[in-house]
């Protein structure tokens, strides 16, 4: 785990598409929080709520995979974090379109 995090460090800049598909078929935990950071967009900060309810659902699928119950509990964390993410983009949206 920790070489694929020093991997995805050190390619941050030069190959960032690269790393994305050597670690897609992986089904560890860092392997899918890695490839879903460098899938972001690099200039936009505010992504909306359709992204992290799908990578939440990305995440539920991986977590159905997996056998050992640690690895399980981890990913299914990583599923609440999504959710969070979307609600927090969905309030977001909702004070961005009020009307003044």
């Amino acid at each position: 785990m920790l070489k694929i995090l020093k991997t995805a460090l050190s390619r941050h800049v030069a190959d960032r598409d690269g790393l994305v598909k050597e670690l897609e078929g992986s089904s560890s935990a860092l392997s899918l929080v890695v490839t879903t950071v460098f899938r972001m967009p690099r200039k936009r900060a505010d992504l909306p709520v359709d992204y992290w309810k799908m990578q939440a659902k990305h995440a539920r699928g991986r977590a159905d995979l997996m056998r050992d119950p640690d690895a399980k509990a981890t990913m299914l964390e990583i599923v609440q974090k999504y959710e969070a993410m979307a609600d927090c983009a969905a309030r977001r949206e909702i004070i961005r379109h009020r009307p003044d």
